[in-house]
């Protein structure tokens, strides 16, 4: 039994009922749009006005910053399921763990799982800050 074995659910690990579809492509755009709509894109021209320019420079590179990201990890994935036949077809509850945990040991995975719970985290105190700004601008 390899490490990513103990990663992917087996079939008769999951509960009554529960399908190995997983979200179907639809769902998954309705999530992410609405998650881009309901948070960033709502902001934007706040944000844009509180930075000027620079804010346009600053956001394109951040945005060059999380496609790069997303590219990197597309192909570390692409790279688990091929050298690991046990996790081709079987749903991963944890994909980035494991991505670590298979390139770097344990520790990487313990290290993946507490910064994405910290990510989490942070980016609901964020939010949560954000919308307790005054968006107003104060009258002197």
């Amino acid at each position: 039994m390899g490490k990513s074995e103990k990663m992917c659910l087996k079939k008769d690990e999951r509960k009554q009922g529960e399908t190995s579809a997983g979200l179907t492509m639809i769902t998954a755009t309705f999530f992410l749009v609405g998650d881009v709509a309901g948070c960033g894109l709502l902001t934007l021209p706040w944000a844009l006005s509180r930075t000027g320019w620079i804010g346009i420079l600053i956001m394109i590179t951040f945005a060059g910053a999380a496609i790069y990201s997303a590219i990197v990890l597309a192909r570390c994935w692409m790279i688990v399921r091929d050298r690991h036949v046990e996790c081709r077809d079987q749903p991963v509850r944890h994909p980035y763990s494991l991505i670590g945990e298979l390139a770097f040991g344990k520790a990487c995975r313990r290290s993946a799982k507490i910064s994405k719970a910290q990510l989490l985290y942070r980016c609901a105190c964020l939010q949560n800050g954000l919308s307790k700004v005054d968006t107003e601008p104060s009258v002197a």
